[in-house]
C-alpha cells in the first residue's frame, strides 16, 4: 500500500457484523454501509484522489499564492477552502447514495486502520520531517523577521501536532507487526 492508500484507510472500518463502513467526516460523522467490494473500492477510489487533489493541486496553489503573489494566511486559507469545499461536496454527492448507519468511528480507530495502510518507514521519515519543520518554526520564530513569529509559532505547533499523530501510528504500526508474529 501507498502513503495515500493509509491516508484513506482512515475513513474506512469493518464493524462486528462485517459490514464495510465508510466515514466521509471521520469521528464527526455517521457511517455510510458499503454492501458490496465494487462500493468499498470505489468510495475508496473517490476519497484517495481526493487526497491526491488535496496534496497536489490545493498545497501548491497555497504556496504559489505566498511565494508569487505574496498574499497574505488569510487569503491563502480562503483559497484553500474555495478549492477544498467543493471537493467534498462531490464526495457527499457519491455517498449519498449509500444508506447511514448509525455506527462511528473513533480516532483511534482510524489512526489504528490509517497505521495498517502504512509502510512503518514512511511513518518514521514523516515523523521526523516533522521534527525538522518543527525546528525550522522555531528558527523563523526566534531569528526571522518579527512580522514572521506567529508564523514560526503556528507551523511549530502544527508539525509538532503532525509530527505526534504520526508517531503514534508508527507505535500503532510497530505494535500491529509484533502481533502478526
Amino acid at each position: 500500500m501507498g502513503y495515500f492508500d493509509g491516508l484513506t484507510n482512515a475513513a474506512f472500518k469493518t464493524d462486528e457484523a462485517g459490514r464495510r463502513l465508510f466515514f466521509l467526516y471521520g469521528r464527526f460523522g455517521k457511517g455510510r454501509l458499503l454492501a458490496t467490494e465494487d462500493d468499498e473500492r470505489s468510495m475508496r477510489a473517490k476519497y484517495k484522489g481526493f487526497y491526491k487533489y488535496t496534496f497536489f493541486v490545493v498545497v501548491p496553489a497555497m504556496i504559489a499564492i505566498r511565494l508569487f503573489l505574496h498574499q497574505s494566511l488569510s487569503v491563502q486559507l480562503i483559497v484553500a477552502g474555495a478549492l477544498i469545499v467543493p471537493g467534498y461536496a462531490w464526495l457527499e454527492v457519491h455517498a449519498r447514495q449509500y444508506p447511514k448507519v448509525d455506527a462511528r468511528i473513533t480516532f483511534a480507530e482510524s489512526y489504528a486502520n490509517s497505521a495498517a495502510g502504512h509502510n512503518l518507514w514512511t511513518l518514521i521519515a514523516l515523523t521526523l520531517l516533522s521534527a525538522v519543520f518543527v525546528l525550522i518554526g522555531l528558527f523563523i520564530a526566534f531569528k526571522g523577521k518579527p512580522e514572521d513569529y506567529w508564523i514560526g509559532i503556528g507551523c511549530a505547533i502544527f508539525f509538532g501536532v503532525c509530527g505526534a499523530a504520526i508517531g503514534w501510528m508508527a507505535r500503532l504500526k510497530v505494535r500491529q507487526k509484533s502481533r502478526q508474529r
